[in-house]
């Protein structure tokens, strides 16, 4: 693993401990879910922008649509 330094506000900072706590992992364990989830989001989202034209021309606009072709 590799360590790395960031500066973030003292209200995130107290935020950040006390979701850790809730969730009885520690803090550095909640940045790296945290950090991997929103990579894994953004990556999907970059996914869903770029099939979005296609998914236009075959008449779907909504994931209801996609419901109700797969149902």
């Amino acid at each position: 693993m590799t360590a790395i330094s960031v500066e973030i506000k003292d209200e995130l900072k107290v935020q950040l401990e006390t979701k850790a706590k809730e969730l009885d992992i520690g803090t550095d364990k909640l940045i790296e879910k945290v950090l991997s989830d929103f990579i894994y989001l953004e990556k999907m989202e970059r996914i869903r922008k770029r099939l979005e034209p296609n998914f236009k021309e075959m008449g779907i606009d909504s994931e209801e649509d996609i419901f109700k072709l797969v149902s």
